[in-house]
């Protein structure tokens, strides 16, 4: 018996070192933590205004709203991926860091694959929505539909045909196909 509270007692001793070990390193790291948190706050919050700044010339390129609200937002997230990237060097997270920016491009690579017909038909979308080959209520026909043009989307159009059906029809096929 008096060997199993000895046991305990240095079960204890060792749990409370080591906790008192822990508080004492995040006392040290405190610090760097709070400027790092500074910094990724200051990247964070500076994301929506400069890439605002940066789109601003895209305007004379392209009045789609599409096309600038996609580059907007990857610059803001450009941004905020470095902020994210500084906070943890700052930190002492250097391999962290760069497993994150690893991890990111891996991640995209990933979305790509799984996502390839949705990512099809949202670059179809912003190349169209740059060319504007037609407009809300023109005729055309494209891969042998035929209608009016009716409602414009983020992926698809649809069209109206002369017998009153809706035709819904992803970019990527317009964007591949001849339109008349």
């Amino acid at each position: 018996m008096a060997s199993d509270s000895l046991g305990l007692m240095d079960t204890l001793n060792i749990l409370s070192a080591q906790l008192l070990e822990l508080w004492q390193a995040t006392i040290r790291v405190m610090p760097s933590f709070v400027i790092g948190l500074l910094v990724f706050l200051i990247f964070f919050f500076l994301a929506k205004p400069f890439s605002a700044l940066l789109v601003h010339p895209i305007g004379y390129i392209s009045t789609s709203n599409l096309v600038q609200n996609v580059v907007r937002r990857a610059i803001s997230l450009f941004i905020i991926l470095i902020g994210l990237y500084i906070f943890l060097s700052i930190v002492g997270l250097t391999q962290a860091a760069l497993a994150i920016v690893s991890g990111t491009g891996l991640l995209g690579i990933i979305i790509g694959f799984a996502f390839k017909d949705v990512a099809e038909n949202f670059i179809s979308s912003l190349l169209l929505s740059v060319q504007r080959p037609f407009l809300i209520g023109d005729v055309i026909e494209v891969q042998g539909l035929k209608g009016v043009v009716n409602k414009v989307t983020a992926l698809d159009t649809t069209l109206v045909d002369f017998d009153g059906n809706h035709i819904q029809i992803p970019y990527a096929t317009i964007y591949k196909n001849v339109i008349k």
